[in-house]
């Protein structure tokens, strides 16, 4: 009980940080391991998956909520996206949750526009800049960024893709595409014989591949970079574990000599 009440309390302690930041989007994040984390341990059933829904609701109500505030209105009051967005009046009954929905149709509304409109060129080292971390990029090749063609300049999220289709176009969101399975596939099968690393690993990337729907998160060190301390840590523990076995190993020999 009192090691459940700790991890509790650490949890809590890693979303005030994010609060205090106003980071919505790490608060997202956070909370989706969280919940994956906690879906790890329930066989899926019909009110577990009622409960799952249960949570997505409240989620998108929260996220709503968070964006109105953010912009100076009533929690309740979401105007300012829907008039942005240029919302169907018929759907008012939904402005409690049109940040959500809004969100859900700009990445590949944003996508499809630069598509059928060709804005896209073949550039080797804007395709580089995309697919190495941000803090990299941006010292490197300062002169390219994400940024796509909008019809509407506030709604600027367009999936993963948009900084590799900007400049290589289609072969550009393939190999994008590719990055993303070894890596999807590669840090999983290193820590797979470790279960509670292998838990947070798991629960990380598939964070990451629904939240690469609105942005190229592996990109983004931000969100990404800390996975690759955990595989260091996996090392890390398993040197010392091999060390730790080597010193049982010659205590037992020296043991049965004398």
């Amino acid at each position: 009980q009192e090691y459940r009440l700790k991890n509790v309390l650490i949890i809590l302690a890693c979303y005030t940080i994010f609060l205090a930041s106003y980071s919505r989007g790490l608060l997202v994040f956070s909370f989706m391991i969280t919940i994956l984390l906690g879906f790890a341990k329930i066989r899926f059933c019909v009110s577990s998956f009622l409960c799952l829904v249960f949570v997505i609701i409240i989620g998108l109500l929260l996220f709503n909520i968070t964006g109105n505030l953010r912009h100076g209105y009533g929690m309740f009051d979401s105007s300012y996206l829907m008039n942005i967005a240029q919302f169907n009046p018929e759907y008012n009954s939904l402005s409690n949750f049109s940040w959500g929905i809004v969100y859900l149709e700009t990445p590949l509304g944003n996508l499809t526009y630069n598509f059928a409109n060709n804005f896209y060129s073949y550039n080797i080292k804007g395709l580089i800049s995309q697919l190495i971390p941000d803090f990299i990029s941006k010292r490197i090749f300062t002169q390219y960024d994400i940024s796509l063609e909008l019809p509407i300049p506030e709604l600027n999220v367009s999936s993963m893709f948009a900084g590799p289709f900007k400049y290589f176009g289609i072969i550009g969101m393939i190999i994008a595409y590719v990055e993303y399975a070894v890596m999807f596939f590669v840090m999983p099968i290193i820590t797979k014989y470790n279960k509670r690393l292998s838990l947070s690993i798991m629960s990380s990337l598939s964070s990451i591949a629904i939240l690469s729907f609105f942005q190229n998160l592996i990109a983004y060190s931000g969100f990404s970079f800390f996975m690759f301390f955990i595989v260091i840590y996996y090392f890390y523990s398993k040197m010392k574990e091999d060390q730790l076995e080597n010193v049982k190993v010659k205590h037992v020999y020296f043991k049965t000599i004398s």
